[in-house]
């Protein structure tokens, strides 16, 4: 399942210019997220799927967003509910077989090259 929400114009949630946008120190990082995390959640709920309102209350598996290159060089959040959160908090390499029920909210978002764009991409 994909949940998605239009590119936004996030005029209030800078990087500073000089700074790498694939290099943020992990306070840039988390301050960014700060600033779009309500928009983001905001977007993911109009799509009007349960699991849009509400994994924000689920647990959260990283300290901050993550720079996912595999994922379209897009900064990652993800998130567990009850059943997946303590297997998928093992950090296990092999052999994870996830409890029937388990659900990963995986909140992506990027910047743009002007460093003054967010976009939202699927929250898969």
């Amino acid at each position: 399942m994909f949940m998605t929400a239009p590119a936004a114009q996030a005029a209030d949630c800078t990087v500073a210019q000089s700074t790498d946008r694939w290099e943020l120190r992990e306070e840039e990082a988390t301050a960014l997220h700060d600033c779009i995390k309500d928009w983001l959640a905001e977007n993911y709920a109009a799509e009007g799927d349960e699991i849009g309102s509400t994994y924000r209350d689920w647990a959260v598996t990283s300290n901050r967003p993550a720079v996912a290159r595999a994922h379209s060089e897009r900064f990652r959040q993800t998130f567990a509910n009850d059943i997946a959160a303590d297997q998928y908090l093992n950090f296990e390499d092999e052999g994870v077989e996830m409890p029937v029920g388990s659900v990963l909210v995986k909140e992506n978002f990027g910047i743009n090259a002007k460093k003054t764009s967010f976009t939202e991409v699927p929250c898969s």
